[in-house]
């Protein structure tokens, strides 16, 4: 299942963000271009759906052929920047290390704004133990390699939307 926007909602999806990622570097949405960019909104605190998509992401990246695989990029951006800090992202994607995913966080400011930019809607409940939970949009964004908005697929149906894009 691959959900299609509107053209217009299509033609805005995505877009510029500059964050840090997993070694504490400043990176840019330009610096994946020339690549397919898989992007998924989480947090390392998950208790299922994010580990579950990057399993996912793992699993058919993975089963891909290698000279199609190195023409795609995961990227897994935090909806928790104040707990997910570049180390901790850094342990949390190498779990998934046959992906290669990025890992990236920044500030709640830039965070918030590639969040806009995607669409993707995050929101913290605090819980009575004085943790928090994060409830948020659990969807991979299938960005073209000139880093245009191609579909939002379902973690569980990647494998197969990758099959049908990348030559």
């Amino acid at each position: 299942m691959t959900v299609v926007l509107a053209t217009a909602a299509a033609d805005t999806l995505g877009g510029p963000f500059t964050l840090v990622d997993q070694d504490g570097r400043t990176v840019t949405d330009a610096q994946f271009r020339g690549k397919w960019m898989l992007v998924y909104f989480g947090y390392t605190h998950c208790p299922d759906a994010c580990p579950t998509a990057l399993t996912d992401i793992d699993a058919a990246l993975s089963a891909m052929d290698p000279a199609k695989r190195a023409k795609v990029q995961p990227i897994f951006i935090t909806v928790d920047p104040a707990r997910d800090t570049p180390s901790v992202m850094k342990d949390y994607v190498h779990a998934f290390e046959s992906a290669d995913i990025v890992g990236l966080t920044g500030t709640q400011a830039q965070v918030t704004a590639a969040e806009s930019a995607y669409l993707v809607n995050a929101r913290r409940y605090d819980q009575k133990d004085g943790d928090y939970v994060m409830s948020h949009t659990s969807t991979i964004h299938v960005m073209d390699p000139d880093g245009r908005f191609v579909a939002v697929v379902p973690p569980e149906h990647i494998g197969e939307r990758l099959a049908q894009l990348v030559n």
